[in-house]
């Protein structure tokens, strides 16, 4: 009698620092050019990791994987600081604080680091 095996993905919590498993699971789908729901039987996530595993197990009309870990990646990037406000992404955004801009003069707030448009790597 043979057991069968399942290949179970668990991604930890951990707010901003979500983009940490991201990142690596966008070099999986690169290296491998599968998505991540087609290699996995279940993905499952606490916090962040629940966002990571929802995002990339959701379906789209068609029943294939909506979106790819670079879809993930790149919310993180460009939505993180709404969904984890006041977090270490703004620690890390603008060095603890030093890296922000003398408002006085202005009246906008911006950080040096705002508004790079970087993403992680190109959607496929």
């Amino acid at each position: 009698m043979s057991m069968r095996s399942y290949r179970v993905l668990a991604l930890d919590g951990g707010g901003i620092r979500g983009l940490i498993p991201a990142r690596v699971l966008e070099d999986l789908e690169t290296r491998t050019g599968k998505r991540i729901a087609e290699m996995f039987d279940l993905i499952a996530g606490t916090s962040t990791g629940g966002i990571l595993a929802l995002g990339l197990s959701k379906p789209d009309d068609a029943k294939h994987p909506q979106f790819t870990a670079a879809d993930m990646c790149n919310m993180y990037l460009h939505e993180g600081a709404k969904i984890f406000p006041h977090s270490l992404f703004q620690d890390v955004k603008t060095l603890h604080g030093l890296a922000v801009r003398d408002t006085r003069r202005r009246r906008s707030k911006r950080s040096w680091a705002s508004g790079s448009g970087r993403r992680c790597s190109p959607r496929r």
